[in-house]
């Protein structure tokens, strides 16, 4: 990837962005408002912070799980900030235009990133694409990840919260409060705080505002489009494991296996927050592994210890805290003196991403 396909790719998105945010809706077929949103709102902004580090191990056909967590911390922190300031968070809307945009004149701008080179870095060596049946074998788990999501959507029955959530964003719509405390009982003062509402809610309405579309149709879509980057942040942890062989058996297993089965619906809970916990700690895990792994020079072979990894990964139901602990008791301080100082860097990131992982996974295993 290299800095003028970025500037071609940024510069549309940036424009459909201002088309959905200040044009007639009209002119956009209503099928294609929804994934748009999505994709200018959230994924367009976690590129730019991805453009500014590396790509996920495996490469640039990988990049969009990192880019959904880059997004949603981005969106999140602009809601805090409209909290902040007394300001309805839907102004949001609109406002990230200017922001998002002003975000990839400064990654653009970054001389490290395209002055010095004009390939953009990776955080391991090698490619998923090296192999073309692998990278065939990755992007059909995203497609069927997808397709399960659009045939079936997010499940919405009396055996789901979902009513609970749709009529949360529906009041945070209706009031401009990302955190109102009265989406389920009416007058219930500070014990309507729903603890579990975070800032992921906010920015599910502020896509639903922007494609136009209720939230009922938002919450039941969504799933689709986020359910295939799972797949693919699995698949950046079976590449740095194995190379694209395992990284495509990664991708399949996610798909295949998360909750139990694909019976069971847990990947079409994709929008859930408690599911996009996981799928962000899996992303900050394969990170920091992947940069333990650069300090300790392991080059381009796996580093000591990570097939052991794939052997002791947990159930998909796990706690996100005990996977990242599981994960971290594999790995032992370098021997080598001169990577001493840079490994002991490297846990104190990886004990921060942990403590990171655990907050994101205690939320509890109740579909929130």
């Amino acid at each position: 990837m290299n800095r003028d396909r970025i500037f071609l790719l940024a510069a549309c998105g940036l424009a459909l962005h201002a088309l959905l945010a200040f044009g007639p809706h009209e002119i956009i077929p209503v099928p294609l408002r929804l994934p748009l949103a999505f994709l200018v709102l959230v994924l367009l902004p976690g590129y730019a912070f991805v453009v500014l580090s590396a790509a996920p191990p495996g490469g640039w056909w990988l990049a969009p799980g990192w880019a959904l967590g880059f997004g949603v911390v981005w969106n999140g922190a602009l809601v805090l900030l409209t909290r902040a300031l007394g300001q309805p968070f839907t102004v949001l809307v609109a406002l990230t235009v200017p922001a998002n945009a002003a975000l990839w004149m400064l990654a653009l701008a970054h001389p490290r990133r395209f002055v010095a080179q004009r390939t953009l870095p990776v955080a391991a060596p090698g490619s998923v694409a090296a192999s073309r049946w692998a990278l065939i074998a990755v992007l059909a788990a995203a497609g069927v990840a997808a397709l399960n999501g659009f045939e079936l959507g997010t499940p919405i029955t009396y055996h789901s919260d979902s009513p609970d959530h749709i009529g949360t964003i529906r009041r945070m719509l209706e009031t401009g409060d990302p955190f109102p405390a009265n989406a389920f009982f009416k007058d219930a003062g500070r014990a309507g705080v729903d603890p579990r509402k975070g800032l992921w809610h906010p920015q599910v309405a502020l896509i639903a505002r922007l494609a136009g579309a209720d939230p009922y149709d938002a919450w039941r879509s969504l799933s689709a489009l986020i359910a295939p980057l799972f797949a693919l942040n699995a698949a950046a942890l079976g590449f740095l494991i194995g190379g694209p062989l395992a990284a495509a058996i990664a991708a399949w297993a996610l798909v295949i296996t998360y909750g139990g089965s694909m019976a069971r619906g847990f990947l079409r809970e994709a929008v859930f927050a408690t599911k996009l916990a996981d799928q962000l700690a899996l992303a900050t895990t394969v990170a920091v592994l992947a940069e333990v792994a650069r300090a300790a020079g392991a080059g381009p072979e796996p580093p000591p210890g990570a097939p052991g990894l794939m052997r002791r990964m947990p159930y998909p139901d796990d706690s996100a805290a005990r996977a990242a602990r599981r994960w971290a008791s594999r790995w032992g301080p370098s021997s080598r003196t001169s990577s001493r100082r840079s490994s002991s860097r490297s846990y104190s990131q990886y004990s921060a991403s942990v403590s990171c992982c655990a907050t994101l996974g205690s939320r509890g295993s109740g579909g929130c």
